[in-house]
């Protein structure tokens, strides 16, 4: 979906905030990642990929293991193996978050933080430093609210899709707005 609203900001000659279209999937994919790291001498831990149609091949890394949807973010699908008995059954369950996995070495008792960044004319702008909660009770309760607040009754589904498309033609007609005010400024 980023790639698309990119498209048509860069169409309607509309600035954008946003990494290139090149860096988007570079970051988007685990594997990808990891190899432009490996580029730029990053150490980056061991790793395998397997598609839906190797998945019979068994890692050549020692256990435990850390599988993970190959294209998505937020700790989404993640699953800890720490023997073979049970390797197929994890590869299966992430298996239905993305038709590619990748899988590492798992490493317990490490600290991850999260930091984003932005080179503008002022300088390089940081953002504050998080520690990504380990947690899982706490990210479940998170994805049951955001849940909850999409959860639509099926007597109000006109009602919302009505909205949504008023919403949609609203933010067409500002992008044409902004095209077309960029056009004669």
């Amino acid at each position: 979906m980023i790639f698309f609203i990119k498209k048509l900001f860069k169409f309607f000659n509309i600035p954008i905030i946003s990494p290139s279209t090149e860096a988007s999937v570079i970051s988007f994919n685990k594997k990808l990642t990891k190899l432009f790291a490996q580029s730029v001498s990053v150490p980056v831990l061991p790793f395998e990929t397997l598609s839906i149609f190797n998945r019979e091949k068994k890692p050549d890394l020692d256990f435990p293991l850390i599988i993970k949807p190959l294209r998505l973010g937020s700790s989404i699908g993640i699953q800890v193996v720490h023997s073979q008995d049970i390797f197929q059954y994890a590869l299966d369950s992430v298996f239905e978050f993305d038709d590619e996995v990748i899988i590492e070495p798992y490493i317990s008792n490490i600290q991850e933080f999260n930091i984003a960044g932005v080179l503008t004319t002022q300088g390089l702008i940081i953002s504050k430093i998080e520690e990504v909660s380990k947690n899982r009770k706490e990210k479940s309760e998170i994805l049951k609210k955001a849940t909850s607040i999409l959860r639509v009754d099926e007597k109000d589904l006109p009602r919302v899709i009505e909205r949504f498309k008023k919403e949609i033609k609203e933010m067409e007609e500002e992008i044409q707005r902004l095209a077309t005010k960029r056009k004669t400024s």
